[in-house]
């Protein structure tokens, strides 16, 4: 077929943007330009472990870890540390995401301590 005017413009084009990728081709941004993701989260999970309060949720591996920051950066200061679930259980960091001993214990009814003085026990 005979090329319309249209399409030899096209062609034009198509011919000037594979010129100028060949010419192009290997070179990288600036490494100024580029954006890290991993560091973005990283940088993020820091700001969150030092903040009064977090509204987060235990199945996700990102609160787990801003929360054990959290723990640890109060931990140091001497500051009291709480966190529960929207059911009022209370997580003591024994590596479950609720530790069963506790439940057992204010399960059994028979322990006179609240659930903050028994989580206080656990800790090493």
């Amino acid at each position: 077929s005979l090329p319309t005017p249209g399409n030899s413009r096209l062609l034009q084009l198509y011919g000037e943007q594979r010129q100028h990728a060949a010419q192009h081709q290997g070179a990288s941004p600036d490494a100024s330009q580029q954006k890290d993701e991993g560091m973005a989260l990283i940088t993020q999970i820091l700001l969150m472990s030092h903040c009064d309060a977090l509204l987060g949720s235990y199945s996700s591996n990102v609160a787990v870890l801003v929360h054990d920051l959290m723990l640890a950066n109060r931990a140091r200061q001497s500051l009291p540390f709480s966190a529960m679930d929207v059911n009022g259980r209370v997580y003591c960091g024994c590596g479950a995401s609720f530790c069963m001993q506790l439940e057992r214990k204010l399960a059994g009814g028979s322990s006179s301590q609240t659930a903050k003085q028994i989580v206080d026990s656990f800790r090493y």
